[in-house]
């Protein structure tokens, strides 16, 4: 089996690389696009999404497309929209038009959905209520795969995602680290996460399985995590010489938010607090019901968070990122 993946590159485009390495994988990059988590992988070929004709003859022979590609975060609307929704249309135009490829699985976001309103677990099946610019973007992706391509295709939509070269985690963890631990939002916040290992097994089951195609699948470890339990986590795995925890009041937050708009736009970089990012982090918990993939994929999670967690500082440790 062939598979190419979009956005091979990145945290979790890398570690699907590494995750079918027993087939035969095509890692599909930008130009100029930092390939240091590819381990200089062989197989590595840079690509024009928007170049529909030679996306086909990069796409000839592949069986599975795994569309992976895109952006969490972008200083404006447009940014995003081109990133997200413009690349998926581009890459189903040329999946459409390859006649190898009998699979097409695209990897959107909880996002895409909506908050967990009064704490109830989001399904699959509900209207999407998107808050962000990311999570409207995906929700756009996904209906250009739903209405647009020819081929089989499945949907992933991954909670909050951790693991071996994720850079967003990273500047907790290195605050942490230091024994400063500034805490926004409501104090008993709840997420579902799912480490990236598991994330890659969740892939491949879909991958495998004949009753996803046409299906809208959420993924997570199963189990609903608190603010305040990651972070105990977290100092135990560290253990700082001094700990000094602070909540920051929501007005500081706001504001913080604002100037990371203003440097975002300034840098052309967008940074992690803005004004996006707390849309997600005064509102509701995002909690995705994963009773479809249990019952359809036979997802049957083991959850390890400890023991991931601890893997993934040591990865950033030995990687001097930590």
């Amino acid at each position: 089996m062939k598979i190419a993946i979009t956005g091979a590159n990145g945290f979790v485009g890398s570690n699907l690389v590494k995750h079918f390495q027993g087939c035969s994988v095509i890692a599909l990059v930008r130009k100029n696009s930092d390939c240091s988590l590819l381990n200089d992988f062989h197989d590595t070929i840079t690509v024009d999404y928007s170049n529909i004709e030679s996306m086909k003859t990069v796409l000839c022979g592949v069986d599975v497309v795994i569309h992976n590609a895109g952006l969490t975060r972008a200083v404006d609307w447009q940014q995003m929209y081109r990133a997200n929704v413009v690349t998926t249309s581009q890459i189903i135009q040329a999946v459409n038009q390859a006649p190898s490829i009998s699979r097409f699985i695209q990897i959107s976001s909880l996002a895409a959905s909506h908050p967990a309103y009064r704490g109830e677990e989001v399904s699959e099946s509900d209207r999407p209520l998107p808050l962000t610019w990311y999570g409207k973007s995906k929700m756009l992706a996904e209906k250009i795969t739903r209405q647009s391509c020819e081929k089989p295709w499945s949907i992933v939509r991954p909670c909050s995602v951790y693991g071996e070269g994720e850079r967003d985690f990273l500047q907790l963890f290195q605050m942490v680290k230091k024994g400063f631990i500034l805490q926004a939002g409501k104090p008993d916040n709840r997420l579902n996460l799912i480490h990236v290992s598991e994330l890659c097994t969740f892939i491949e089951l879909v991958m495998n399985c004949p009753e996803a195609v046409g299906e809208i699948f959420n993924a997570n470890d199963g189990e609903i995590y608190q603010q305040d339990q990651f972070i105990a986590v977290l100092k135990d795995i560290l253990k700082p010489k001094h700990s000094l925890a602070l909540r920051l009041p929501d007005s500081i937050v706001r504001l913080y938010a604002r100037y990371g708009d203003i440097i975002g736009k300034l840098k052309h970089q967008p940074q992690l607090i803005n004004s996006q990012k707390i849309l997600e982090l005064f509102g509701d918990p995002w909690l995705g019901s994963i009773t479809k993939a249990r019952e359809t994929l036979k997802w049957d999670p083991k959850p390890q968070f400890e023991k991931h967690l601890s893997e993934t500082i040591k990865w950033y440790e030995t990687s001097g990122w930590l």
